[in-house]
């Protein structure tokens, strides 16, 4: 499903508007008189539904005016997400959260924290941990229990971007240091060959 079907199929259920009211220029000020509750109730709901994106901003949703605008920051967002060897952390939390939550979705930040805003217990927290190591490909904790000390959702993205970083940089000290030895090796075959 495109990315305006969600948004128009979001709209329409959760705040009761016809689906023919809603078009790529349905301003969501003047035509919807949403107030800032309903752009963030629409957030919430819409994080929770579009599949891989996770938004630069959190308050993206204050900067839309139209229907339209809240498509094309998705789309963007998509497009310009950074393909790499390890998956978005914060996205997999999100997910996980969601997963253990089961309920209404909630918005999730960097600051949000697992005990006192989502009443997360050790045992959600293991999940979560479970969820992080299986999906953040290169990712390898120092321990076994590194998510007993996370309190908020930023201190588990933080830790996994760390614990990634630190051993990019490792295996690119180490590919240095093999080039640095085959390249003295040739080196040293050549000045015996003459």
């Amino acid at each position: 499903m495109g990315t305006f079907n969600v948004v128009k199929k979001t709209v329409s259920s959760q705040f009761n508007v016809k689906p023919s009211a809603i078009s790529k220029n349905t301003h969501l000020d003047t035509d919807l008189n949403f107030d800032s509750l309903d752009k963030a109730t629409l957030q919430c709901y819409l994080e929770s539904k579009l599949k891989k994106f996770v938004p630069m901003d959190e308050n993206w949703i204050d900067n839309m005016q139209t229907v339209d605008d809240i498509v094309k920051y998705v789309d963007q967002i998509k497009r310009n997400r950074i393909s790499s060897d390890v998956e978005n952390p914060l996205y997999i939390v999100k997910k996980s959260v969601t997963k253990i939550l089961k309920t209404r979705p909630v918005i999730i930040r960097t600051g949000t924290d697992l005990e006192k805003d989502l009443g997360l217990d050790s045992l959600d927290k293991l999940e979560i941990q479970y969820d992080v190591e299986k999906h953040c490909k290169g990712f390898a904790p120092l321990d076994d229990t590194w998510m007993a000390d996370m309190r908020t959702v930023g201190d588990i993205v933080n830790y996994v971007n760390l614990s990634v970083g630190a051993r990019r940089v490792n295996n690119s000290a180490q590919m240095v240091a093999r080039n640095v030895l085959f390249g003295s090796r040739l080196l040293h075959k050549q000045s015996n060959t003459r």
